[in-house]
């Protein structure tokens, strides 16, 4: 066994990427690690009535890249936590290293392209939040302003009614405050709303 092993590893070091995949698409070749591979290989064992399975490793350097240094890119986090998950499935699946990494680059190219249209939209949002808040803010002064004409009027005509012989008395006069404090309550709504726009 271990003879074949050696005579199917030295077969498999050339195009090994290419022979890899081959195998892993025929349903021969299965992806682990070296803490549960030997676990692994006795389940197959089991499953399939006393087939053989060995344990073939990469070989040390990989389209001309150290192997090892494949395998920390590949492992190596990113700022998507949405990459870094599907990313321990890659390691696991049954691909060649160079397509995981491939497919780990185009996750992250994804992620940033995704992360740049949410800030987009954000600011979209925040400017249509701006845009909606100024239109209400116009809306409420209109509507103050308004407010304060019908005030204004009511209390000119009874400072008239007062001036043209009606003669003041209590009733009237509390009337006429309290006009004039609506139209104070009014005058310091319309000056903090102008003030909110030059903040």
């Amino acid at each position: 066994l271990r003879e074949a092993t050696e005579q199917l590893t030295d077969q498999l070091m050339d195009e090994f990427e290419l022979k890899i995949e081959e195998l892993f698409d025929l349903g021969f070749c299965f992806q682990s690690d070296d803490i549960s591979c030997e676990k692994q290989i006795e389940i197959l064992i089991e499953a399939s009535g006393g087939d053989n399975y060995v344990k073939i490793g990469y070989p040390p350097i990989i389209s001309n890249r150290d192997t090892a240094l494949l395998w920390e890119d590949l492992c190596r986090p990113v700022t998507s936590n949405a990459v870094n998950t599907t990313v321990l499935y890659l390691i696991k699946c049954g691909r060649s290293l160079s397509w995981k990494l491939n497919m780990k680059e185009e996750l992250v190219a994804l992620a940033e392209k995704e992360a740049i249209e949410l800030e987009n939209r954000k600011e979209s949002s925040i400017e249509f939040d701006w845009m909606k808040w100024k239109k209400s803010r116009r809306g409420k002064l209109r509507r103050l302003v308004n407010a304060r004409r019908t005030f204004q009027s009511r209390l000119d005509l009874e400072e008239r009614s007062t001036i043209n012989g009606q003669s003041e008395n209590a009733t009237l006069n509390a009337t006429k405050c309290e006009i004039r404090k609506k139209i104070d309550q009014i005058d310091e709504l319309i000056a903090s709303l102008e003030l909110e726009e030059i903040d």
